[in-house]
């Protein structure tokens, strides 16, 4: 599976609708500074500019099973999610 094959169900059962909304804004804006997919390992990396000025690096990695692992920093830990949480 690659970024093409996800759905919007998909991606808005690994992060929430929130998260998918804010994510389209920031696209919206121009504010998504690198989105990259490495097929060998299924992570998925970018870097998003914030209001701040700052620039976060993101990600995740698609697990075998369907759920993935964020490697949000803007979370106070690395968290699992399941398509159907």
């Amino acid at each position: 599976m690659n970024p093409k094959d996800f759905s919007n169900e998909q991606l808005i059962g690994w992060g929430g609708a929130d998260v998918f909304n804010q994510a389209l804004m920031l696209a919206k804006r121009g504010q998504v500074l690198k989105a990259d997919w490495d097929d060998s390992t299924a992570i998925a990396t970018g870097e998003i500019a914030l209001p701040s000025g700052w620039n976060m690096k993101t990600g995740f990695e698609l697990l075998s099973n369907g759920r993935i692992k964020s490697q949000c920093p803007c979370l106070a830990r690395t968290w699992w999610r399941s398509p159907s949480c």
